[in-house]
């Protein structure tokens, strides 16, 4: 079954039910991208067409703000309000 139906089924309210889902698709994005940084930076996969130092830098970049972004929200859950 899958997990978005899970969810609607879980919540009854579909606001409350998109934004569960939303999070739980923050928190699964950061291995696909970090996939995607080795493999288009890697020359030995991608050969001619493997991505410049500047565009991986960028990328990590990237991958890095969502993760920090997912730290952040798991740190500001687990401390107490």
């Amino acid at each position: 079954m899958p997990p978005t139906i899970l969810v609607a089924a879980w919540v009854t309210d579909t606001t409350k039910a998109l934004v569960i889902s939303q999070v739980i698709l923050s928190f699964v994005l950061p291995v696909p991208l970090i996939t995607l940084v080795l493999f288009t930076g890697s020359r030995s996969v991608m050969g001619r067409s493997a991505n410049s130092r500047a565009v991986s830098a960028l990328a990590i970049g990237g991958t890095a703000f969502v993760l920090s972004l997912n730290v952040l929200l798991l740190v500001r859950l687990a401390l107490p309000q």
